[in-house]
């Protein structure tokens, strides 16, 4: 009976943990406010019309019962807190007025709304119970209202309410606060567990923090090396004419990685000769412009990378080093990496810096690796231009062809021209005063096989030129091309026809005369064939005595 009673009074339980809080204190204040009400009404010390409001507010209590067990906490908490002040300010406005204790209640019901979390209400309340007071203030000044007191033992019943209420909310802040105190208490032990074992883990790391940063830095500068050689190697690849490629790729590897000098050397067939090609410094420029050569059996900087296929580094270099040049006079590290594609050498990477060291080790793996970038792009480059090269030259052979072999069916058969109009098509004979005459009106459009014009489509309107449409145009130009396509491939076919009989007829001869082994019957045969094949007159044959 017991378990039930609780359980009919106990808050709803909610996964979200404010809402949870929120439904405990509207639970207690719903259950406190019926038990006060329902002695109000028992103990028969108010006037009835007050007996019906506080009646109103317990079914309207009832009601917010369900509603915080369906879970609308929210709407629950503003729809209390505003029948409440709305009662109590009607209590006030039949009752004592200012002086009423309905009025005491609006400081606990602008708390509640603090609690709940709801502080724009909390505001929006405090502003509308000053307006209350000051309109019962002054219609009790103005005689518009007349306090009507209630009893001795009511008052008492009121303010006894007023304190229970109270009493509630403090008890449940103050349970709030001590659970919050409790969880803080517990989480300062953890925090200082767990700072135990911060401590010792830092101990621990500050043993290897020197280790680490060194660790770090070597990989950042890495990294960052690696990085910018694919973005060097990425913008490089994109060049495709070696005569553009080289000084792009000193300009990107010295502006990628900071350095003072970046040089491209290549050698010659009989690699002998190492020539500078490309360089991005001033110092740089000046040797390409007088032509700056190393015969590569010197024991030079540039001539050993390219000689041994190794990379030579030098540091700390100064006038008395032995490989300092006076012509870079601020270098003081410098890298050679020869350039070679699978076992072929091609030339030398030269890279020379303004700082003392910094070429270690590992840096010089990762500056080769961008040498064998280079050198790709050098090897693609030079094919690049050497098909291009090729292929000009055999675009250039075959227009030539094509131009020869159309001048060449031209005169044999001497008609080029075709007329049509009305429907009807004619050739054109070589007498110009049969050629039609072009107008404004006439648009030419060119017969193309292979770039190479073979001919021309005159077409005439009735419209001026400047009106055909280019979709006009464009079909004119599309069956212009498919003609010239349909034509190349018509004397391509006259063509292969005409020397298949040439060679059909040449071995019908030779037949003729391997069909004989007197060589004067040979030669009869051949010169009666010859006759009878070129409709000659007379054939004959003349030695050299």
């Amino acid at each position: 009976m017991l378990k039930s009673f609780r359980k009919i009074f106990a808050p709803p339980i909610f996964e979200d943990e404010e809402k949870a809080r929120a439904a405990r204190y509207l639970n207690a204040i719903i259950n406190t406010s019926l038990i006060l009400l329902i002695v109000f009404l028992i103990s028969g010390q108010y006037a009835l019309i007050i007996n019906i409001v506080f009646a109103l507010i317990a079914l309207s209590l009832l009601g917010m019962y369900f509603l915080i067990r369906s879970g609308k906490v929210a709407f629950t908490a503003i729809l209390l807190i505003s029948i409440f002040w709305i009662s109590l300010t009607y209590l006030a406005w039949v009752g004592e007025g200012v002086r009423d204790v309905g009025i005491m209640i609006y400081i606990i019901l602008i708390f509640l709304a603090s609690l709940l979390g709801n502080t724009r209400i909390s505001i929006g309340l405090t502003g509308l119970s000053i307006l209350s007071a000051g309109a019962l203030f002054y219609a009790e000044k103005t005689g518009y209202l007349v306090p009507v007191k209630d009893s001795l033992i009511a008052n008492t019943f009121s303010i006894s309410a007023v304190f229970v209420l109270i009493q509630v909310i403090i008890y449940f802040t103050v349970t709030d606060l001590e659970k919050s105190l409790f969880a803080l208490k517990e989480n300062e032990k953890s925090l200082l567990t767990q700072n135990k074992e911060l401590l010792q883990l830092q101990d621990n790391l500050q043993k290897h923090t020197s280790e680490l940063e060194k660790i770090s830095k070597k990989t950042q500068r890495q990294a960052a090396r690696l990085r910018t050689i694919t973005e060097v190697s990425q913008a490089i690849s994109l060049t495709q004419n070696l005569e553009t490629l080289l000084p792009e790729i000193t300009k990107k590897i010295s502006a990628g990685f900071n350095f003072y000098h970046v040089g491209i050397f290549s050698i010659d067939d009989d690699k002998k000769i190492a020539s500078l090609e490309a360089a991005n410094s001033v110092a740089g420029k000046k040797m390409l412009a007088r032509e700056y050569q190393i015969e590569v059996k010197r024991h030079n900087f540039i001539a050993r990378a390219i000689k041994n296929i190794q990379p030579q580094v030098a540091h700390e270099l100064d006038e008395n080093h032995p490989d300092y040049e006076i012509s870079l006079p601020e270098t003081r590290s410098k890298i050679a990496l020869p350039l070679k594609v699978a076992n072929d050498i091609i030339g030398a990477l030269d890279i020379q810096t303004t700082r003392d060291i910094i070429f270690s080790e590992e840096e010089v793996d990762i500056f080769l690796s961008l040498a064998n970038q280079v050198a790709i792009a050098i090897e693609n480059a030079r094919q690049s231009d050497i098909t291009q090269v090729t292929l000009a030259e055999a675009h250039a052979v075959s227009r030539q062809y094509i131009h020869q072999s159309w001048e060449q069916l031209g005169a044999v058969q001497r008609q080029q021209s075709y007329h049509y109009e009305n429907k009807t098509a004619r050739t054109l004979s070589e007498n110009k005063a049969e050629s039609p005459v072009k107008s404004a009106q006439t648009i030419s459009i060119p017969v193309q096989v292979h770039k190479e014009i073979i001919g021309y489509i005159d077409i005439t309107k009735d419209t001026p030129i400047e009106k055909i449409s280019a979709d006009e145009k464009e079909l004119v130009q599309a069956i212009a091309n498919r003609a010239a396509l349909a034509l190349e491939n018509a004397r391509l076919l006259e063509e292969t026809t005409r020397r298949a009989g040439r060679e059909r007829l040449v071995s019908q001869i030779t037949t003729k005369i391997r069909s004989t082994n007197d060589p004067q019957d040979m030669i009869e045969t051949a010169l009666e064939e010859l006759k009878n094949v070129l409709g000659a007159s007379k054939v004959e044959l003349t030695t050299k005595s």
